[in-house]
C-alpha cells in the first residue's frame, strides 16, 4: 500500500516537472548573441520581454486573488455545514501535567498553613497571658514613630 502511494507521488512529481519544462520551452525566448544585434532589434526584444513579464505578473496576481477567494468560500461553507449539523469544531487543548499544578498548590497551601500556625501560636500565647518580647509587636509605638 505504501509502495503504491510512493509510486503515485513520484509519478505526480515527474508529471509536474514535465509540465514545467514544456511551459518554459513554450514561453521562454532564447537570447542569441546580444553583441551582434543592433540597437533597434535589442529595444524590440526588451519590449517583448517586458510585455511578457507584465502579462505573467498579471496572471499571477489574478491566480492569487482567485485562490484567496476560494479559500474564503471554503471556510464559509465549512462553517455553514457545521452550523447545519450542529457540530462545532472543538479547539485543541494544551496539555498540562496535573502533577505540576497539584504540587504547586500543595506548596502554596503548606506556606499558608505554616503562617496560620504561627499566628495561632501568637494569639494563643497572648490569650494565656504569656508575654514574649520577641513575639509581641507594639503597633501604637510604631505608629507614633511614623507620625513624628
Amino acid at each position: 500500500m505504501m509502495k503504491k502511494a510512493q509510486e503515485g507521488l513520484q509519478q505526480e512529481a515527474e508529471e509536474r516537472e514535465a509540465e514545467k519544462k514544456k511551459f518554459l520551452e513554450d514561453n521562454l525566448d532564447t537570447i542569441d548573441d546580444l553583441d551582434y544585434k543592433d540597437r533597434d532589434e535589442l529595444m524590440e526584444f526588451v519590449k517583448k520581454l517586458h510585455e511578457k513579464i507584465a502579462k505573467f505578473e498579471g496572471d499571477k496576481y489574478d491566480l492569487q486573488l482567485t485562490i484567496r477567494k476560494n479559500d474564503l468560500q471554503i471556510e464559509d461553507l465549512k462553517s455553514r455545514v457545521n452550523e447545519a449539523r450542529g457540530k462545532f469544531i472543538k479547539p485543541t487543548l494544551k496539555k498540562v501535567s496535573r502533577t505540576d499544578k497539584f504540587e504547586k498548590k500543595e506548596e502554596e497551601k503548606k506556606g499558608i498553613d505554616v503562617q496560620l500556625k504561627r499566628v495561632e501560636r501568637k494569639s494563643a500565647s497572648a490569650e494565656l497571658g504569656e508575654e514574649d518580647a520577641d513575639d509581641k509587636v507594639d503597633l501604637r509605638a510604631q505608629l507614633k514613630k511614623v507620625e513624628k
